[in-house]
């Protein structure tokens, strides 16, 4: 299933990065300095379940992790 979440702050990172387990998902943001950081892997918000989930998938642990920030 492809899947867009509108916003990358506490709510929309915490449901795109649920989705991205098991779907495509595009999480949409209008801030520049997220997007950055975001296409690098690095969450701008500090959680620690996201921040693994980013690591696994920036490692290639994650193969179903589809990341578009943009």
């Amino acid at each position: 299933m492809k899947i867009t979440v509108a916003g990358v702050g506490y709510v929309g990172l915490s449901l795109a990065t649920l989705f991205a387990q098991n779907h495509e998902v595009k999480a949409v943001t209008t801030t520049p300095a997220k997007a950055e950081k975001l296409d690098q892997f690095i969450s701008p918000i500090q959680d620690d379940e996201i921040e693994r989930f980013f690591a696994e998938a920036k490692a290639g642990e994650r193969t179903q992790a589809h990341y578009n920030y943009r």
